[in-house]
């Protein structure tokens, strides 16, 4: 949405210090290396540099604008280029939220959905954004723009032909989805699972689960909120909003449900049942329960909008995975289950499950990196994924400060001897993985964000002279 500068210092209560108030803008930018033409530029102050020092290089860059905190003189000692204009403000962050919410505001009919979860967000969202494309125009957030920065940023790509807006909410503490949401203004609020994720930061399940109710809690009367009705934390969060509740799950109760469950191999079928008695037939390319749950959640979604059951299974069909979740790639004989872009417990048990039914009757191999932000129970957390690994694979391979726990997990649960190590990184790991890998291998790569564990990936596709870019974290 193109917008004028007069119109940015309006929503974001500044003043226009610099340039013309007619100068348009298209999109924003935090990042000077990643200004594109047009784009209006944030200075956000950052714990290691601040962007008020890069307002130069984004105008030369491309930006048509930016929005300061600080004196211009400071800013830019020799004033913005031609043609360009600055808006001055309190606080560039609050302004970029303002900015954001204003221009969802001059969209009223436009439809918000909001998705927040413990696991399966990202995949949510990309399975809810590919069912809706089946009728709407759809702009979803793109990587891992889910914060109080990312989100505002996609807000501005809303362009005046777009329906619906699929947005992920993601947090590290109380409050945090409550902000996103009164930016956003979501009408439908989709919550898929309540897990360990950010225990480190607030200390419990029942913590967790209040932060994640706050996206159900900001619906509007006449809005929906879509609860996973297989778990009991999500389920009830249908006492504390004013919303319709539409459920989904495996579960025989849920509103949109999956019956007929079959593994086939990389992928999924089951049948999806909505209200009113339609059905249709969904072939996910996606393996293990839990992508049937996060199919279910997008599937509510279409049934919320209007679409019937196949369109649904024909949207849900064509989804793809985003990069590094569930991706499959071939590495000669080797078939990798990428799915590092994060981990939790509960999301790598997940991931255990999808691997032994991606390898068939071949030998599963899980590879672990550690798991962040469990806090006090990191080494329990740890010790339980290495009992679902002995229940689950052939062989373990763990990676970081808690390798050696997810091996005694093995062990607790009878995994077979010889057959799990521990490395303390993953240097050590790719020095020692000829020996455990044999032609066939269905392989598991997971850990968290921090761990880069698409690094042992792109070495064992290197080592396969598999064809193609390495997989990468973008976004």
């Amino acid at each position: 949405m193109r917008l004028a500068m007069a119109e940015v210092a309006e929503a974001t209560g500044g003043r226009l210090v610099a340039g013309d108030g007619g100068v348009t803008v298209a999109g924003g930018a935090v990042d000077s290396r990643r200004v594109e033409a047009g784009n209006l530029f944030f200075a956000l102050p950052g714990q290691r540099v601040d962007g008020h020092q890069f307002v130069g290089q984004a105008l030369a860059a491309g930006a048509r604008g930016a929005v300061i905190a600080r004196p211009l003189a400071e800013v830019l000692p020799g004033g913005p280029p031609p043609g360009t204009a600055v808006v001055e403000v309190a606080d560039t962050r609050q302004a970029l939220a303002s900015l954001a919410r204003w221009v969802r505001r001059r969209r009223p009919g436009l439809r918000v959905v909001g998705i927040t979860g413990s696991v399966g967000k990202t995949t949510t969202k990309e399975m809810t954004a590919a069912v809706l494309e089946q009728r709407f125009a759809v702009l979803k957030t793109a990587g891992n723009y889910n914060t109080d920065i990312g989100l505002p940023l996609i807000l501005l790509d809303l362009e005046d032909h777009h329906q619906v807006a699929v947005l992920e909410m993601a947090m590290r503490g109380l409050g945090e989805i409550a902000r996103l949401a009164s930016i956003a203004e979501p009408d439908i609020g989709v919550v898929t699972v309540v897990a360990e994720s950010h225990l480190e930061f607030l200390g419990s399940l029942e913590k967790i689960a209040q932060a994640k109710g706050e996206l159900v809690e900001a619906l509007p009367a006449d809005g929906v909120a879509i609860l996973n009705a297989g778990d009991p934390r999500v389920r009830a969060m249908a006492a504390r909003t004013r919303a319709r509740v539409l459920t989904f799950g495996v579960e025989g109760g849920a509103d949109v449900r999956a019956v007929a469950v079959e593994s086939r191999g990389p992928g999924t079928r089951f049948r999806l049942e909505i209200p009113g008695g339609d059905a249709a037939t969904v072939e996910l390319a996606l393996p293990g329960p839990a992508a049937v749950t996060c199919a279910l959640a997008a599937a509510a979604v279409g049934v919320v909008l209007g679409l019937d059951a196949d369109a649904i299974a024909a949207g849900l069909g064509r989804a793809r995975p985003a990069s590094l979740r569930s991706e499959i790639r071939q590495a000669g004989s080797w078939t990798l289950f990428i799915d590092c872009y994060n981990a939790s417990p509960t999301s790598t048990a997940a991931a255990l499950q999808a691997l032994r039914q991606v390898a068939g009757d071949r030998r599963a191999v899980a590879i672990l990196g550690d798991m962040f932000e469990l806090g006090d129970w990191a080494e329990e957390g740890h010790r339980r994924t290495g009992q679902a690994a002995a229940r689950s694979v052939d062989v373990l391979l763990a990676v970081g400060r808690w390798a050696p726990a997810l091996v005694e997990g093995w062990r607790q649960a009878g995994g077979a001897a010889g057959a799990a190590a521990a490395y303390p990184d993953k240097a050590a790991l790719l020095a020692d993985l000829d020996r455990w890998l044999h032609p066939g291998d269905a392989i598991l790569i997971k850990g968290s964000r921090g761990m880069a564990m698409e690094e042992v990936a792109g070495a064992l596709l290197a080592r396969a002279g598999a064809a193609g870019s390495a997989p990468g974290a973008e976004g």
